[in-house]
């Protein structure tokens, strides 16, 4: 992948806009790679990295796949920024692109091309009155995802 993309900026996207979710760990907030972001001269040197990095970046789940560690200016000072998988506050960033496209682009019209999980479509028939703590914790990472993508689907 780093053949194809290193030299290729989130500035430099072929679409119109881009929004791609990463989770800066260290310093606890999200980082949204826009061509907005990339492209304002005062965001730049956070936002206009590679697409390979930003593909790291995205796609570091913890257990996984290692941090993206890059080093960012803090003031004056350079600090190391460590970047995980945005599924950690965004398993499905549908809804936060278009709220993105929305309300900070003011665009009208907005439609999202999304990749990722696809939820669990079958009701379940079980009789799920009888599970015990340890059965509703072996589901839990399916229901956060199924929720969350039925969330997004539901706003979008």
């Amino acid at each position: 992948m780093r053949n194809y993309t290193s030299n290729f900026d989130v500035k430099d996207a072929l679409t119109e806009e881009l929004f791609i979710i990463a989770y800066s760990y260290n310093a606890g907030i999200p980082r949204f790679y826009t061509k907005t972001y990339a492209s304002d001269p005062n965001l730049a040197q956070d936002y206009d990295l590679s697409m390979h990095e930003v593909a790291r970046a995205t796609s570091a789940t913890p257990l996984y796949f290692d941090p993206l560690s890059r080093n960012i200016k803090n003031g004056k000072q350079n600090v190391e920024e460590i970047l995980i998988d945005g599924s950690i506050i965004a398993n499905n960033p549908s809804l936060y692109a278009t709220t993105y496209a929305k309300h900070v682009l003011k665009k009208k019209n907005v439609r999202v091309v999304a990749f990722g999980f696809k939820p669990r479509t079958e009701d379940s028939t079980e009789d799920l009155s009888v599970m015990n703590a340890i059965e509703w914790m072996e589901r839990m990472d399916q229901i956060l995802v199924d929720t969350e993508v039925q969330t997004s689907d539901y706003f979008t």
